[in-house]
């Protein structure tokens, strides 16, 4: 797992070491998220039945009026954990929305993204929202723990394997 974020109002400052990923949407700050996960070990001959994209809830937000969790979003281009707002790839269309509220710290968030996972490879996303009120999520470097989680963000891919034919 990598992920980073970006903000609009510190345009180089690189955010992918923090132990959150920020999102919100204001007009004087814009912070969005990106994730990546390489999944592995799936059977080439395999069907996806389930993928669920799962970010845990890092601080409850007391002050989201809206309680919008969030959306996700494809990416458009090439980033790594060193990207700013500046170098920031183009954010794609909306895949759709984390259910909301967030307001509960510790809390998993989940989309079904059984719909984009082929197989092996890497899946990309941004996490952005619409609500002027921060959110936080917890990021591959968090160190919240609860209920025995690490609570990082968490690509889950179920798959089967069907009976092979002999001629």
């Amino acid at each position: 797992t990598k992920d980073a974020g970006v903000a609009q109002n510190a345009p180089n400052q690189s955010f992918g070491s923090e132990i959150i990923l920020r999102i919100e949407n204001t007009t004087s700050k814009v912070r969005r998220s990106l994730v990546a996960f390489e999944a592995v070990g799936i059977d080439p001959g395999a069907t996806i039945t389930s993928a669920k994209l799962r970010l845990a809830v890092a601080n409850g937000n007391k002050k989201n009026t809206s309680a919008d969790s969030g959306y996700l979003a494809f990416v458009s281009g090439a980033w790594d954990e060193t990207t700013t707002w500046n170098t920031s790839p183009a954010m794609g269309a909306r895949i759709g929305d984390l259910p909301d509220p967030a307001s509960t710290s510790g809390e998993y968030k989940e989309i079904d993204i059984t719909s984009l996972v082929t197989g092996n490879g890497t899946y990309e996303f941004y996490v952005a929202s619409d609500s002027t009120d921060a959110l936080f999520y917890t990021s591959s470097e968090g160190t919240i723990a609860v209920g025995g989680d690490d609570n990082f963000p968490q690509l889950v891919i179920e798959w089967s394997v069907g009976p092979t034919s002999t001629p």
